[in-house]
């Protein structure tokens, strides 16, 4: 779901945002894709060759909590500081 969302708008943000050409927004784009299709057979094949299931839901589940909290903690931050400079001004 988050695929289709992202894939459908991801070309104009590139272009409209971030100011890309249309040639290279359309390589990101390919690139992205790319790498969502491939990723899943890569840890597919290192959970099978190498980690195992444990370990396999073990690692992926530290880093999908690291990233969650380094996200929560970077929203924080930048919610503290646009309340600082709105009551900063007054």
């Amino acid at each position: 779901m988050a695929y289709q969302g992202i894939s459908s708008s991801l070309i104009l943000y590139l272009t409209k945002k971030l100011h890309q050409g249309t040639v290279t927004s359309a390589n990101n784009v390919t690139n992205w894709v790319g790498t969502i299709w491939m990723t899943p057979v890569l840890g597919a094949y290192i959970a099978d060759a190498h980690l195992g299931r444990y370990w396999t839901f073990v690692i992926a589940s530290a880093i999908y909590f690291a990233v969650r909290l380094i996200h929560r903690i970077i929203l924080k931050q930048e919610a503290s500081s646009h309340i600082h400079c709105r009551y900063s001004n007054n």
